[in-house]
């Protein structure tokens, strides 16, 4: 046969003798694993390390399977421990024994709260059951507070004749406006206030026409002037009919003298016109000349008319203000005189119901003190039951955590005891312990067989395979 598995080509073996040989020695690869030692081969068993039988015997019994679900379980577990330990670092456990403290001061708070709210409401019921039995005693009378009601009828009575006394002033002046302002309005009936106006206008042309027509006469006297004096000089020359440059030089002045006397004739006419038109001007101004006061005596007649009516108006609103002023205080009079009465008539019942009233002002009061601290009480009840409720629901949230914690922890721990069993110490070590006796007995089988004259010894010592070579009563170590 070919211990490779392959049959001869021959006819003197069939296919089926190679498929008897793999039945009882296996394939090449097989023999190979499990020959104790074969030459000119370093894959011998006898020549592998220790840790290298156990392997090759895992191999050849099939449970090299147990390595492959070790590896799978410990990438599992890697994830598992790693989420256990974030877990772990949040301390859940002192959390949650936090949670559970502050939950029992909360309620010992709470009780504490519902304990003081109580006798509270009990005194607020119990004062409202006292007003409700006051009341029904009040008597019906009106209720009038006691006053020194003398002095107060004394000075309502001299605020009384101050403001009449005023009114009565202010009545009087307002008298007197009524002729003056009649004086004032006759007098500026006497105006035409149209033609006034009109005349104004015109006299404030006329004084501008006046003022410009007297610079024209001053610039047109003062040019004569010079005209005037520029000829009398011309008129100092003497000339010499003899004399060329004389009468070359006298033509030019006896030019000059012409022009003057042409310029000074035309500016002579020029300010008779404008003097005839002064003339005119000033006739209309002397007419128009008295305008200005008449104007200004019209302004101060109307502005004194104004601050007639003015005063009018103010003295009007002055004695309405003081007319309704003494009608108040005479309606207080009355109604202090009045009071007086009521109270010299009811004052024992006045008395009662102020007696009634005070004690009812008194629980009242009560009422709302305690009203107010019940409310201060509810709130913080209100406040309690609400961290109880955060609380409650942070140590709910935390249980789900700390329950994801334990089955952490029961699955890493569930993951150790499985790696420590498909580890090769675990379950393949066992199967190997119970394998290596039955595998000694067939190989010292076939030594005996072969009349080796010795037996070989296989044991599993520390995790590792042993081969020791015996001789009667001794040993000796392969490696």
């Amino acid at each position: 046969i070919d211990l490779s598995g392959a049959a001869r080509s021959n006819s003197q073996y069939g296919s089926g003798t190679n498929e008897e040989i793999r039945k009882i020695l296996g394939t090449f690869d097989d023999f190979i694993l499990t020959s104790l030692s074969l030459q000119n081969n370093g894959q011998n068993f006898v020549e592998k390390k220790q840790s290298e039988r156990k392997k090759i015997l895992s191999q050849f019994m099939g449970i090299d399977l147990f390595e492959k679900l070790y590896d799978i379980a410990r990438d599992d577990v890697a994830d598992e421990r790693a989420y256990l330990k974030r877990i772990k670092e949040k301390r859940v456990f002192e959390v949650m024994g936090r949670i559970e403290q502050k939950l029992k001061d909360l309620e010992e708070s709470k009780s504490e709260v519902k304990s003081q709210i109580e006798p509270v409401q009990n005194d607020i019921e119990d004062y409202k059951s006292k007003i409700d039995e006051l009341r029904p005693k009040l008597k019906d009378v009106d209720d009038i507070k006691e006053l020194d009601f003398r002095q107060l009828i004394s000075d309502n009575e001299q605020k009384l004749e101050e403001q009449e006394s005023l009114l009565a002033s202010e009545n009087e002046y307002r008298e007197q406006l009524r002729p003056l302002y009649n004086q004032v309005f006759d007098k500026i009936k006497g105006f035409d206030e149209d033609k006034l106006n009109n005349d104004y206008i015109d006299f404030q042309k006329v004084r501008e026409t006046k003022s410009k027509q007297e610079s024209q006469i001053k610039l047109i006297d003062g040019n004569i002037d010079n005209l005037k004096t520029k000829l009398s000089e011309l008129e100092k020359y003497k000339y010499d009919e003899n004399c060329d440059f004389c009468l070359e030089n006298g033509d030019h002045q006896i030019k000059q003298k012409k022009d003057c006397e042409t310029l000074l004739q035309k500016q002579k006419e020029e300010m008779k016109t404008i003097m005839s038109r002064y003339d005119l001007t000033m006739i209309d101004y002397e007419r128009l000349e008295n305008i200005e006061e008449e104007k200004q005596k019209y302004d101060d007649l109307k502005d004194d008319l104004k601050q007639v009516e003015g005063d009018a108006y103010k003295t009007h609103a002055k004695i309405k203000e003081l007319e309704l002023s003494v009608e108040q205080v005479q309606s207080t009079l009355k109604r202090i005189m009045k009071d007086q009465e009521l109270f010299l008539d009811n004052a024992s019942a006045i008395a009662y119901n102020r007696n009634i009233t005070h004690k009812i002002d008194k629980y009242e009061n009560q009422v709302r003190i305690g009203s107010e601290i019940l409310t201060e009480h509810k709130k913080e009840l209100k406040k309690i039951e609400s961290d109880i409720l955060i609380e409650e629901t942070n140590k709910k949230n935390l249980g789900e955590e700390i329950k994801d914690l334990v089955e952490a922890e029961q699955k890493v721990s569930d993951y150790e005891v499985y790696l420590r069993l498909v580890s090769s110490d675990g379950i393949p070590q066992l199967i190997i312990n119970d394998a290596l006796p039955i595998i000694e007995n067939e190989v010292n089988a076939v030594l005996d067989h072969m009349m080796a004259g010795f037996q070989l010894g296989i044991t599993s010592e520390q995790k590792s395979i042993n081969l020791y070579i015996r001789y009667d009563d001794q040993e000796w170590p392969l490696s």
